[in-house]
């Protein structure tokens, strides 16, 4: 199983994150935001300035578990 957080803006990763998802049939959940490396900072050129990132790292860490959960202990939360 694959869990993938990645940026329109980092780079190649995007891409890499689409062309693994499409080719990899293996679970997968992927995740593709206008974030800033580390999705620190909201990067979409369309929002305000200084919009808090979405998801939040609170809700990050949360799917992430449930993700883990899921695919590793074979038991949903």
């Amino acid at each position: 199983p694959m869990l993938v957080w990645s940026s329109w803006y980092d780079a190649a990763t995007a891409a890499g994150a689409i062309h693994r998802y499409r080719t990899f049939r293996n679970p997968q959940r992927v995740y593709l935001g206008a974030w800033s490396h580390g999705a620190t900072n909201d990067a979409n050129p369309f929002f305000a300035p200084n919009t808090p990132v979405y998801p939040t790292r609170e809700q990050e860490l949360a799917d992430s578990i449930r993700f883990f959960d899921i695919h590793l202990k074979q038991q949903p939360t």
